[in-house]
């Protein structure tokens, strides 16, 4: 199923409580501290994972060619916010029971 992230709306649909929203964060916040990112650029790449994974459940595929013109459109980080998926998919790999956040498939 494609997901229509055009039509997110913050104020509307954004659950801090999801599982995948807080494992990305947690996930987030760690790659921000190893790699020194600014306080703008973890700003900018919250606000793409809260898009992107607060109506996320389990089996929802994330779709780079979905998210990369809406991420941009706002101006956020896509390679940022992708790495940050890509952190959780390897971390997945190497973990058990698995994780709830699917491979962002282009």
């Amino acid at each position: 199923m494609r997901r229509d992230y055009a039509r997110f709306d913050r104020r509307r649909h954004a659950d801090p409580a999801n599982p995948a929203l807080r494992t990305a964060r947690a996930a987030a916040a760690a790659l921000a501290e190893a790699r020194g990112w600014t306080r703008w650029i973890i700003s900018d790449v919250d606000r793409a994972l809260v898009m992107l994974l607060s109506t996320h459940t389990p089996g929802d595929m994330i779709r780079f060619s979905e998210v990369f013109p809406k991420l941009r459109h706002h101006g956020l980080s896509v390679g940022r916010t992708v790495e940050v998926l890509a952190h959780i998919v390897c971390s997945m790999m190497t973990a058990s029971p698995p994780s709830t956040v699917g491979w962002p498939a282009s």
